[in-house]
């Protein structure tokens, strides 16, 4: 069963659009610093635009081409039925960026936290949330509590090393 946006169960063969949906922890195995950046390859018809300024740095998706004279062409990113903004941290996102880059939005989600992620695209799914959901719709379905035997701690941690890769 889909959850569309109103609340409205229905299954997946009857709606008019495709549905992809990627579980929480497919995204949580790829470790990358950046969501977004876990999404690469997972969805058929998603594009990731990364930037040059390394792991921390923004990027973009790209979900049903480009259609933005802006050059924002980002999908709706949906948090447990709650509108969320990707915002990229950069004003010019390409390689040698000269602006200072603050991340996205999407960074400051865990993929440890995600229990599923559904990407729904065609004009349909924007039907269901209006002129937002044109680029299509990223609905995102955190974790919920759960009772379990003992303390219930979970301990996740990276660790990744940037060289400088041309000097001015």
């Amino acid at each position: 069963l889909i959850v569309t946006a109103l609340g409205i169960k229905k299954k997946s063969k009857s709606l008019g659009y495709a549905v992809q949906e990627v579980s929480g922890q497919t995204l949580a195995d790829a470790k990358e610093p950046n969501l977004v950046n876990d999404l690469s390859g997972k969805v058929a018809g998603l594009q990731i635009i990364r930037s040059g300024n390394g792991p921390g740095a923004s990027s973009q998706i790209v979900l049903r081409g480009n259609n933005s004279i802006s050059g924002l062409s980002q999908p709706l990113i949906v948090v447990d039925g709650v509108p969320f903004d990707n915002f990229t941290g950069a004003s010019n996102n390409d390689f040698w960026n000269p602006s200072l880059d603050m991340g996205n939005g999407l960074a400051d989600i865990s993929a440890d936290d995600i229990a599923s992620l559904t990407v729904l695209k065609g004009p349909a799914a924007a039907a269901l949330y209006g002129s937002r959901g044109g680029n299509g719709v990223i609905m995102i379905t955190t974790k919920t509590g759960r009772k379990q035997q003992g303390l219930g701690i979970n301990v996740s941690s990276s660790i990744g090393v940037e060289s400088i890769f041309a000097n001015p």
